[in-house]
């Protein structure tokens, strides 16, 4: 299936043809020194810099989930891999519902707000699944929990592109990517040593406790609601 909607997407490139440009052609900038420009950016923008924060801030702590799901289902709920599947089906439920109504809540919640609100949410969802080892329980909770991470991963993604002149953006969302990717990998790695030695509840609470802590340092590391700038 994934090959089929792959092959779909590449058709779609192929045959693509873009509007001629109304503007001369710009001289190319050669690749090392673009690239240097793009990190000195990033570096040297404080909001950029905030939002990259934010960002390791809540994925390290979060990915505790990501990472560690599998032997929640085997030493907390003891479930098979039917219902399995079905916890990451709840995470994909909730990401849609979040997805479908952010557009909604934006009107009327900052995004600082949003973040706060999603973040604590998140921490209680890591809690609850833990601590109360019942599967249905676990599956309204990772609704609950997909909704919550897909609101703070697309407001910081969202975020981050619209603060970053146009100039700079595609190398700006690289070193996001860079530093999303990371966190996850690098923060797996040692949530799995750390929950060999204390255990995956104790490991769950600790990510809890650090992703409610993540969300609050928002009262503090605001992210200005301002426009991107062509400069």
């Amino acid at each position: 299936i994934t090959v089929a909607t792959s092959l779909v997407l590449v058709v779609a490139l192929l045959t693509w043809r873009r509007p001629a440009p109304t503007e001369p052609p710009r001289t190319r900038e050669r690749f090392l020194p673009a690239l240097n420009a793009g990190i000195r950016y990033v570096r040297n923008d404080r909001v950029v810099r905030r939002i990259l924060l934010r960002s390791v801030l809540f994925i390290a702590p979060a990915t505790v989930l990501w990472a560690l799901i599998p032997i929640v289902a085997r030493e907390r709920l003891d479930i098979d891999a039917g219902a399995y599947g079905a916890l990451f089906g709840a995470l994909g439920v909730g990401a849609v519902i979040a997805a479908l109504s952010i557009g909604k809540l934006r009107r009327t919640v900052s995004i600082n707000g949003l973040l706060v609100g999603a973040g604590l949410v998140y921490a209680i969802v890591l809690a609850v699944i833990v601590l109360v080892p019942v599967f249905a329980v676990a599956l309204v909770a990772l609704v609950v929990g997909g909704a919550a991470w897909t609101t703070c991963i697309s407001i910081l993604n969202a975020e981050m592109q619209v603060v970053l002149p146009t100039w700079v953006r595609a190398r700006g969302l690289a070193v996001y990517l860079v530093t999303f990717t990371g966190s996850q990998a690098v923060a797996s790695l040692l949530w799995g040593q750390v929950a060999a030695l204390t255990g995956i509840v104790v490991v769950f609470v600790a990510g809890a406790v650090l992703v409610a802590g993540a969300a609050l340092s928002g009262f503090f590391l605001r992210i200005p609601e301002v426009a991107g700038s062509d400069q």
